[in-house]
């Protein structure tokens, strides 16, 4: 079972780095991407999470396909991930929302 990672750790603190391109698609990144997968899938409420919160300090996260679709409608649906992402827009507009962090 992965270990998730709780709000006192100082990695949920510290900017993650970019994973290389040579390594996207290799068995380091490709076993984070399991590890990922299995906390979300450890928790009922999960929908995404991001390396840091299993202890990799690396821009990436998962979102689960539980966001999306229910699983029953298309067994074959898959979690997107997530590698280097870039905001490239944002909003002024806050709007409050509730928050199921899982660290």
């Amino acid at each position: 079972m992965v270990n998730i990672v709780q709000k006192e750790a100082d990695i949920l603190r510290q900017k993650a780095v970019e994973v290389p391109l040579s390594e996207i698609g290799g068995k380091k990144i490709n076993t984070i991407i399991k590890e990922m997968a299995e906390g979300v899938a450890s928790r009922d409420d999960a929908v995404a999470i991001a390396a840091p919160q299993i202890g990799y300090s690396l821009r990436m996260f998962m979102v689960s396909k539980r966001v999306f679709i229910a699983e029953e409608e298309n067994p074959d649906a898959k979690d997107m991930v997530f590698i280097n992402p870039i905001i490239t827009k944002r909003s002024r507009k806050k709007v409050g929302a509730d928050e199921g962090c899982l660290s």
